[in-house]
């Protein structure tokens, strides 16, 4: 008696996230050809990743008169400039290009987390008195994490879900403009 695999099938949210993946390596394979060394394809896909910028439903950038490609600024409530205040007066926009996609559904933007860094090897930094150079494919992208909702006696840090204990990045309103 053999036995039966049931699979499962996979959740809608992470299909998607993986047909993303799946086509940046796609875009890669085409672009560089069979023969390289996984480090290079590895190399290749974080930039193509780092290029997918903020994902919106066609439906609401019709509505706010932006363009596939365009260059947008995310800003919320707690950060309408838009801009992420970092250490010794350092800032960062929250910039990204725009790329539509019918994978989400209207109301809902994204961006690939991990790109866009400021620190994170993205920077140099110095430890020892030894200067490392900073990997300028990391700084690559956006991170809209300042876009966040933050405690308003804090100031610095982000609020909570006091039900499911999730930062507020999953429910916080932010808004496109145009660069």
């Amino acid at each position: 008696m053999g036995a039966t695999n049931v699979f499962e099938p996979i959740p809608e949210k992470d299909e998607a996230v993986a047909k993303k993946i799946i086509g940046a390596a796609i875009e890669v394979h085409r672009a560089l050809g069979p023969g390289f060394l996984d480090s290079i394809y590895q190399q290749a896909l974080a930039y193509e990743l780092s290029l997918r910028g903020i994902q919106v439903n066609p439906r609401d950038a019709e509505r706010l008169g932006l363009r596939n490609g365009q260059q947008v600024r995310v800003v919320s409530a707690t950060n309408p400039d838009g801009i992420w205040p970092l250490a010794d007066g350092v800032t960062k926009p929250m910039i990204g290009k725009l790329v539509f996609t019918q994978t989400l559904r209207p109301g809902v933007i994204s961006f690939a987390l991990g790109f866009g860094h400021w620190t994170t090897g993205a920077s140099e930094i110095t430890i020892d008195a030894q200067r490392i150079a900073g990997e300028p494919r990391r700084a690559a992208g956006i991170h809209a994490n300042a876009a966040m909702w933050i405690d308003p006696t804090l100031k610095n840090t982000c609020l909570l879900d006091p039900v499911g204990g999730s930062v507020s990045f999953y429910d916080t309103q932010v808004s496109l403009k145009p660069v």
